[in-house]
């Protein structure tokens, strides 16, 4: 059962022409054509989008504290829109280029991080936000011999969108972008837990995105000048398994990108797994929010 109080509106319709005609269209289409026309769409959106762009603006002075010139938060919040929009229509050619052209167009740094993680043969989580490479990444992990899963959830409710949009457009959105080449797990299945868990005692490898409350565990913490509900079921799973954590992002599109890999994270210890998860999860907070704050405009959730 979703919150919002609306049964349609005009988000509705880009979403859709997204979803079809675009879609159709994009795999046919020279690549090239299609990331210039992203790139017009992008300056569309970005000229007409008055009330997103203040609204990002406003985080991202909150964010730096008012310690930014307004020239900077002008420029950032155009930017944060030609990044979403770029991100989107390159999730809809990326399965069309190869593996070697796409990864010559790449940096990925630290490396030696996540192998270093995998070497303790107690699986890796890694753990990251919805920056505009986390396609690139799960692209490259799998070309690069690494399988893994991430999650996604499979019955939106999101207050901020039309009933349609809960109802039908985010599942199918799930369905043809998320799941195009590898079957989504669902964040809201009953046995999350337990994949998880499995996955990681096979010294698997699963991507948690930190920056939405998909779990029944929830802790609110200070961000980026405001409070967020933060999900720590996966603490919960790190203390029972002693799988590592390691920060990830990854930026830009399949024309550039850069992923880096930080070191695992050294948890403090802890009797009780309550108490493991709420000495831990500010350490994994700050972490997110030194990510976004070195790359605003590659935040897609700003």
């Amino acid at each position: 059962m979703t919150t919002s109080n609306r049964f349609f509106s005009l988000r509705d319709i880009g979403i859709f022409f997204y979803l079809v005609p675009f879609r159709m269209a994009a795999s046919v289409l020279p690549i090239g054509a299609i990331r210039f026309f992203g790139l017009l769409m992008g300056h569309v959106y970005s000229a007409l989008a008055y009330r997103r762009k203040r609204r990002i603006q406003q985080r991202l002075r909150t964010a730096f504290e008012n310690s930014a010139a307004n020239d900077k938060i002008v420029a950032l919040s155009r930017r944060c829109l030609l990044n979403a929009v770029a991100c989107h229509v390159d999730a809809l050619i990326l399965n069309r280029i190869g593996t070697q052209a796409l990864l010559a167009n790449g940096k990925v740094s630290g490396l030696e991080h996540f192998n270093n993680a995998l070497l303790k043969g107690k699986g890796v989580l890694l753990v990251t936000g919805h920056f505009t490479g986390i396609k690139m990444v799960s692209r490259y992990l799998h070309e690069s011999g690494y399988p893994h899963f991430g999650m996604v959830k499979r019955h939106a409710d999101d207050p901020g969108a039309s009933w349609i949009e809960n109802r039908y457009l985010s599942s199918y959105w799930s369905k043809v972008i998320d799941g195009r080449e590898h079957e989504p797990v669902f964040v809201d299945d009953k046995d999350i837990g337990l994949t998880i868990m499995k996955r990681l005692r096979e010294n698997g490898i699963v991507i948690v995105s930190l920056d939405v409350p998909f779990s029944q565990h929830l802790l609110t913490r200070p961000f980026l000048g405001s409070e967020q509900a933060f999900p720590v079921g996966f603490l919960r799973i790190v203390y029972a398994t002693g799988a590592a954590v390691v920060p990830m992002v990854g930026i830009g599109n399949s024309s550039a990108f850069h992923i880096w890999f930080e070191e695992a994270v050294n948890f403090r210890e802890a009797a009780r797994k309550d108490e493991f998860v709420t000495k831990n999860i500010d350490t994994l907070v700050k972490i997110l929010e030194s990510q976004i704050l070195k790359e605003p405009s590659h935040w897609l959730l700003i």
